[in-house]
Formats: C-alpha cells, structure tokens, sequence
C-alpha cells in the first residue's frame, strides 16, 4: 500500500548547515526518496506542491519543514498577501534553479528588513514584548512626579506643558518601537495593556470599594497616570464631580496617542 508524507521537519543550526541540508532535501524530493511529490511508489501527485516552513526562529538557528499542499493552499495565501499579512515575494530561474530562487528572495528580504519595509516576525515578536515592559513606564515615572509635586512648586501651566509633552513623548516611542508590517492597534494595545490593568483597578476602588487601597498597590494605581492629571483635570474637571473619569480619559489619550504614532510609522513605510 503506497503512502505519501504531508511535512518533513529538520533542525538547522547555522547558514552552512542550512544550504547544504536544502540540496539533500530537495534531491530526495525529486527522485522521490522523500514521498512528497511523488507517493512510496514512485507516482506523481497531481496538484501538490513542495513549500518551505521556518519556525521557532532565533538567528540562524530554526527548525525548516518541507510541506506538500495543494493549490487552496495558494489561494488563501494570496487572500493573506492582499490584506497585508504576508508579503509575497516571487522569484523565478529558465533552468529551474530553486537554490538560486530562494537565495534571490532571501536577499529581497534582508533588503526589506535593512529599509524598515517588513519585519521578521521573531523580531516582531520582541518587539511586542518591548512594548509590554514600555508600558509600566507610566509607573516610575509617576512615582517621580508624586515626589517633585509634593518637594516643589510647579504653576498650573507649567505642569500641564509637561503632561502634553510627555504625551507627545509617549507617542514617539509608540512610533520608534512599531512595527510597519503589524497591526497599529494591536501594537497600541499592547503598549497600554498595563494601563488598562491599572486602569480596572481603580475604577474597582473608586465604584465598587468606594476608597483607595493602601500600601504600595494604592501608591501605584494613583500613581500611574499622575503624569498626565494636570492636562486631563485642566480640560475636564469642570465637567466631572469625580476623579476616575479623568484616569479614564487619560488612558484613552494615551491609547490614542500610541495608535497614531504606530499608524504614523506604518504610512511612512509603506
């Protein structure tokens, strides 16, 4: 009974391994010894087609499956590639030279990457992480301003020029640390995903508790977005009787802000 392997799967550990295990794997493809292409018995399978898969990225160490899938397969990557997901890119050689092929799209990448049009996704990844640990930033920060509220005068206006400039700040990090090929609000909401948290603790307080917390937690949650409290109560304090309404605003300043920066990032590369 004849059988066909849907994927193969090898671990590289350099560049040098990774070319010379390619041919190997190719080679036996074609000649069938690799039943992907062809069955256990040597027959051609109409409709599938070899593809390279990359995964668990980390320099040039990764893990390379040769996967054969038919031509839906296609056809939902393109539908991937229209809605910015994926980039195609989409080389071809008269001799049939596969190895030249990759290596031709593999320079167009590093290209792309050097010129800030795509970015790998592993790199991606960390930069999503940056933008994690960006995001208790708020809190330090308000520590210090609590200190210098509290050891100096600063006049209204002075402190609201500083809370604008910081928001301006937030949104040029948002900016430099982007990613143009992912989604602008799904990177603003990870950037303000620690805001949001502190943001339900005190909404907690404030409507179900009545009073603040003491302790650090109380110290933090009022503390996170002290920075930007003088801009938020200049504009909006004639309009609410209670406080948690401005942390609300505050983070949806915040949020905005980072999405624009983002989106600001991604237009200017594409």
């Amino acid at each position: 009974m004849s059988y066909r392997l849907n994927a193969i799967t090898i671990h590289v550990n350099s560049a040098k391994e990774y070319k010379r295990e390619i041919k190997e794997i190719w080679r036996d493809i074609k000649n069938g010894k690799l039943p992907i292409l062809f069955d256990s018995e040597h027959n051609f399978q109409q409709g599938i087609s070899p593809i390279y898969q990359y995964s668990n990225y980390s320099q040039n160490d990764f893990y390379l499956s040769v996967i054969g899938v038919a031509s839906e397969f296609f056809k939902q990557l393109e539908l991937k590639v229209i809605d910015g997901f994926y980039k195609k890119y989409d080389f071809s050689d008269i001799n049939g030279n596969m190895e030249l092929c990759s290596q031709r799209a593999w320079e167009q990448v590093k290209a792309d990457c050097i010129s800030g049009l795509i970015e790998r996704a592993y790199i991606c990844m960390n930069k999503m992480l940056r933008f994690l640990l960006i995001g208790i930033l708020p809190l330090p920060l308000g520590v210090l301003f609590n200190w210098l509220f509290v050891e100096f005068f600063f006049p209204r206006p002075v402190s609201v020029l500083i809370s604008v400039f910081l928001l301006l700040v937030w949104g040029g990090i948002a900016f430099w640390l982007s990613s143009p090929g992912q989604n602008a609000l799904l990177q603003a909401l990870c950037m303000c995903a620690a805001g949001l948290l502190v943001l339900a603790l005190i909404l907690f307080q404030e409507l179900v508790m009545g009073e603040c917390w003491g302790g650090l937690i109380g110290l933090g949650t009022q503390a996170f977005f002290l920075p930007w409290l003088p801009l938020a109560s200049e504009m909006l304090s004639p309009f609410f009787l209670h406080v948690w309404p401005l942390y609300l605003a505050i983070w949806s300043a915040l949020f905005l802000t980072s999405w624009l920066g983002c989106s600001l990032r991604r237009r200017m590369q594409t």
